[in-house]
């Protein structure tokens, strides 16, 4: 797919094919009359798709994301990437966060060949730093779902657990409600709002709510919002926080109280530090 990218004059993507649309007939004809050698005959081209419907990536029959994921992380960033690319839709669940890096494609001993940046092939290699995690957001994720901004509105930049979804409601009324952990200051502002507001809450604080939202007062875990995120995995998409409450499952996965949970935070040998 990389080498059609970079090198055919003209190209669409099979999932798009659909007999029900003239856009897709209409594309069709216009590839075959310029690179066929023989005459295009519109009839023989609606009968050689008939029964063709577009096919979502997300539901193709075979293997997942989680799958492809566990036998070539690489690959399956370098595969997201490109979907991204051109505008196809990516359970923001099962974004890994490389896509962001983008790949590079050359040609390497007469072989075409693509591959992550040396920085996003480390990246679960290395210690957590605030700089891979900016690096890492995907800007595209937020601008898919913003309008056209103006000069009057103000913004939420959502930091999770400082009180974002309060602040998101009450600037609602300005003209969007946005609530998306995607969406930094620098994209709202290219974008066209007028100003940004950031919530900021201790660190400490901010540690505690997230462990009401995974644990129940008892310190054991209980029926809560990871639950919740765990039953609607796949239908949901960036807004309202999705991305962390897929977090806040995995977290109630790895960790039997909240206990455990402070203990590996403070022990930097423990393994789910």
């Amino acid at each position: 797919n990389s080498f059609v990218e970079k090198y055919a004059e003209k190209s669409f993507w099979l999932e798009d094919v659909d007999a029900h649309d003239p856009a897709t007939l209409g594309l069709l004809h216009r590839i075959c009359e310029e690179f066929s050698s023989r005459a295009c005959s519109v009839a023989e081209l609606v009968k050689l798709i008939s029964g063709a419907l577009p096919q979502s990536v997300d539901s193709e029959p075979g293997v997942k994301w989680p799958q492809l994921v566990s036998i070539d992380r690489p690959f399956a960033a370098m595969a997201q990437t490109l979907l991204r690319r051109h505008g196809k839709d990516l359970n923001v669940n099962y974004q890994l966060p490389e896509v962001a890096w983008g790949f590079h494609c050359d040609f390497h001993r007469g072989l075409w060949s693509c591959r992550l940046p040396p920085e996003a092939e480390s990246l679960l290699d290395r210690s957590f730093s605030l700089e891979d995690m900016i690096r890492s957001k995907d800007p595209a994720l937020c601008l898919k779902k913003l309008p056209p901004l103006n000069a009057t509105q103000v913004l939420p930049v959502s930091v999770a657990r400082t009180g974002s979804d309060t602040l998101s409601t009450m600037l609602a009324p300005t003209g969007l409600d946005l609530h998306d952990h995607q969406c930094d200051a620098r994209t709202l502002l290219e974008r066209g709002a007028g100003h940004v507001i950031a919530s900021l809450r201790h660190p400490v604080s901010r540690i505690v709510s997230e462990m009401q939202v995974v644990f129940n007062k008892t310190g054991h875990v209980g029926k809560t919002w990871a639950e919740k995120a765990y039953a609607a995995r796949g239908t949901v998409q960036v807004d309202r926080g999705q991305f962390a409450k897929s977090a806040y499952y995995l977290m109630k996965k790895a960790f039997k109280s909240a206990d455990s949970y402070v203990d590996a935070l403070r022990n930097t040998s423990d393994p789910n530090h």
